[in-house]
């Protein structure tokens, strides 16, 4: 897999967010059908 970006911009329109208008993030383990909202490492 290739990683284009190690960063999350609330400006990425794939990001998945809550009711209330906020947005999870997640390292690890990520809830099915959120894979956007995770936060990958380039390490």
């Amino acid at each position: 897999m290739e990683l284009r970006s190690a960063n999350l911009d609330s400006r990425m329109e794939q990001l998945q967010y809550n009711n209330d208008g906020f947005v999870d993030l997640y390292i690890s383990p990520v809830p099915k059908g959120l894979e956007n909202n995770q936060m990958k490492s380039l390490g």
